[in-house]
C-alpha cells in the first residue's frame, strides 16, 4: 500500500471546481502528491487549477501544499502542453 501525504485543503469559493480537485479535497489527499502520474496532462491541469484558486484565495491548503505553492509563485516553472 502506498502511503500518501494527507492534506487539509478546503475550497472557499462559490464557483464549481473540477471533479479532479474535488476528489483530492474530499478525500484529504495532497494536491502536490496527486493520484495522477507526474507530468501527465491530468496532473498538470490539477496543479494549475489548484494554484490559480490558491492565488485568488479561494483554496485553503494544508501546510505542505501551501509551502510548495508559495515556493512556486515566482513563476519559475513553465508547463508546456501540446
Amino acid at each position: 500500500m502506498i502511503t500518501r501525504l494527507k492534506s487539509f485543503s478546503r475550497y472557499l469559493g462559490g464557483s464549481k471546481i473540477s471533479e479532479s480537485l474535488n476528489f483530492h479535497i474530499s478525500r484529504g489527499l495532497s494536491i502536490s502528491e496527486s493520484v495522477y502520474r507526474p507530468g501527465s496532462v491530468a496532473h498538470i491541469l490539477l496543479l494549475k487549477e489548484a494554484r490559480l484558486l490558491y492565488e485568488f484565495g479561494s483554496l485553503q491548503l494544508g501546510i505542505f501544499d501551501s509551502m510548495i505553492f508559495k515556493a512556486l509563485t515566482s513563476e519559475r516553472l513553465v508547463f508546456i502542453m501540446e
